[in-house]
């Protein structure tokens, strides 16, 4: 895969937290780990990538999806998004 320099690179996070706000809604905190301070505007979002496994092909398959960051700007030690 390529990315322009406009692109940060993948970052490899750890799941530090998970808040359940309501019985369908959960809020997942990331450990920024190497990657601090991290710094972002309102409105900006990520792109979570995970292998789940996919019972047809045999194997885990990555998907891709994008989340608003739900954190505080200010909070430079990790971010957080809401499911």
């Amino acid at each position: 895969m390529t990315r322009s320099d406009t692109h940060k690179p993948m970052m490899e996070l750890v799941i530090t937290g998970i808040t359940e706000e309501t019985p369908d809604v959960k809020t997942f905190r990331l450990d920024l780990g190497p990657y601090k301070p991290f710094h972002f505007v309102p409105g900006q979002f990520i792109i979570v990538r995970a292998e789940l496994w996919n019972p047809k092909k045999g194997k885990e398959t990555p998907i891709n999806r994008a989340f608003s960051i739900s954190s505080s700007p200010l909070e430079t030690d990790y971010i957080e998004f809401s499911a």
